[in-house]
């Protein structure tokens, strides 16, 4: 049975690769805290020229299980957030996460 909530974000996990000097990708993964946006507000993001900076500003409030390249915690702070958001990987993955997770398993299906 569905039950309205009201918590205002909602934890959704995020996969991306970081190409490597030898040719290869390395594999992360992490747990992204999105805001739940509004319907109104979805049909704006979707349809504006925004870039995916400014939506992410917009939507991500928080991260775990985010490891660096030396398997250690990368922490949600101003400095980390400001980084993750200059590295494409990142935000291609971030961006396509949350339109998943708004997709519901129909979308993610579709998309697999």
């Amino acid at each position: 049975m569905f039950k309205l909530t009201k918590e205002d974000h909602f934890s959704w996990p995020v996969k991306f690769s970081v190409p490597q000097s030898n040719g290869q990708e390395k594999d992360y993964s992490m747990l992204a805290e999105f805001k739940f946006v509004n319907n109104d507000r979805l049909k704006e993001i979707m349809t504006e020229e925004e870039d995916s900076e400014d939506f992410l500003d917009d939507v991500l409030v928080g991260w775990s299980k985010f490891k660096d390249i030396d398997g250690n915690d990368v922490p949600y702070n101003d400095e980390t957030r400001s980084y993750a958001l200059t590295q494409t990987p990142i935000i291609s993955a971030m961006v396509r996460a949350f339109f998943a997770a708004m997709g519901g398993k129909k979308a993610r299906r579709k998309n697999s």
